[in-house]
């Protein structure tokens, strides 16, 4: 039996697994196929969905290098998505490779300051908000100023008085890349 990851809580949201190799996943052309569903044991899948649903976020700390590391993310991002959907381009954004994207794997974006990867500028190109799963990977991390944030929605909003949340309960809102800082817009009249 495949032993299972465990998760500790963080007190901010998320939860910090422990015990879990993505270079132990089995990849599609190791079990003769080329479906990625089947990397990871069901058990540890399922402790990871189940983890998912508790704490919103998962950190996943100490994996090691690897040639493989884009591979391995969308074996693991397949446990969570249904099945082909991270190469629909309806279901998941798809990158060209002059843009980040990865050979093979047009879901898999490299950002960065590294040879083949595209430079992370200004934030804009972490900003993830029409996905159903975003995995973040980070080689290297700078000693100060890599600081990435996450947000959860419903936790601000139990954190809302009743009026409060009856309040932006009654609001609507429009959403537009054309206004957003640093958006498509920016970038565009930026020439």
């Amino acid at each position: 039996a495949t032993p299972l990851p465990t998760a500790t809580p963080l007190p901010t949201g998320g939860a910090v697994v422990h015990g879990f190799d993505l270079g132990a996943l089995i990849l599609p052309e190791e079990q003769g196929s080329t479906s990625f569903e089947d990397a990871v044991p069901e058990s540890v899948a399922h402790f990871m969905r189940d983890a998912i649903k508790t704490h919103g976020m998962l950190i996943i700390r100490g994996q090691r290098p690897s040639e493989e590391r884009a591979r391995e993310l969308v074996a693991f991002a397949s446990q969570f998505a249904a099945p082909g959907a991270l190469f629909d381009p309806v279901r998941a954004i798809q990158f060209e490779v002059d843009g980040g994207g990865q050979p093979g794997l047009p879901m898999v974006r490299a950002l960065g300051t590294v040879n083949d990867s595209m430079l992370c500028r200004m934030g804009y190109e972490w900003h993830v908000d029409a996905s159903d799963l975003t995995i973040l990977y980070c080689e290297t991390a700078p000693a100060a100023g890599a600081e990435t944030l996450f947000a959860n929605a419903i936790e601000m909003h139990e954190a809302l008085s009743p009026e409060q949340q009856a309040l932006a309960e009654s609001l609507r809102v429009v959403y537009s890349a054309r206004y957003s800082a640093g958006g498509p817009a920016w970038l565009g009249a930026r020439g």
